[in-house]
């Protein structure tokens, strides 16, 4: 409870000492995600039968996440996500897509105040994917497809124009994902600022 409220009082702090001179995401944002966290896909067939499970158990698996994402509108995100899971019974590969919608920005642009959408991006979204998946039992190797979708909700704090603290929860290619995104595209204002120092 203590961290959390520590927590808090940092974020609060950070918000308030903010000054926003452009926004967290833009139409031409090119963002490269790179995380930790946990999931639970379906797969087909249900391996984990073997070992007595019931026929609709998903086990839940450590995963290393890498996500792309392509501005296509001033609010709107989409692009793909894969990477590599592992828990005591199983490896494997996901491979998806996600849509993501960056509602604090459309916020910011019909706000008076300034709420630091400059340093903050908060967005929903939803995925959908699938991949391949090995369970390892009783000394055999058992392969499945994976199949995974539904929403998600994120949040993105930038410690530079161009790296930002990531996490992320939902459903379907993870329950909870923690990391770093890099914004490979310089904007506008950057170059315009590179230009005057030339």
């Amino acid at each position: 409870m203590r961290f959390i409220r520590f927590f808090t009082f940092v974020l609060f702090s950070l918000l308030l000492s903010m000054q926003s001179f452009s926004q967290a995401f833009t139409q031409d944002a090119r963002l490269l995600s790179l995380g930790i966290g946990g999931s639970n896909f379906s797969y087909l067939p249900n391996n984990y039968a073997r070992l007595n499970f019931p026929a609709y158990y998903n086990p839940s698996t450590g995963q290393f996440n890498l996500q792309m994402e392509f501005g296509i509108h001033k609010y709107i995100g989409v692009g793909l996500t894969t990477g590599f899971g592992f828990s005591r019974y199983e490896f494997n590969v996901p491979l998806g897509f996600i849509g993501n919608f960056h509602f604090y920005q459309l916020i910011a642009d019909h706000s008076k105040k300034d709420i630091a959408a400059d340093k903050l991006d908060i967005y929903v979204g939803a995925n959908i994917g699938t991949g391949i998946a090995a369970q390892f039992f009783n000394r055999q190797t058992y392969a499945s497809v994976l199949i995974y979708g539904g929403p998600q909700v994120g949040l993105r704090y930038y410690a530079t124009d161009q790296l930002a603290i990531n996490l992320e929860g939902g459903f379907g290619k993870s329950w909870l994902n923690a990391g770093i995104t890099l914004n490979l595209v310089q904007s506008k204002q950057q170059i315009a600022n590179y230009q005057k120092l030339e």
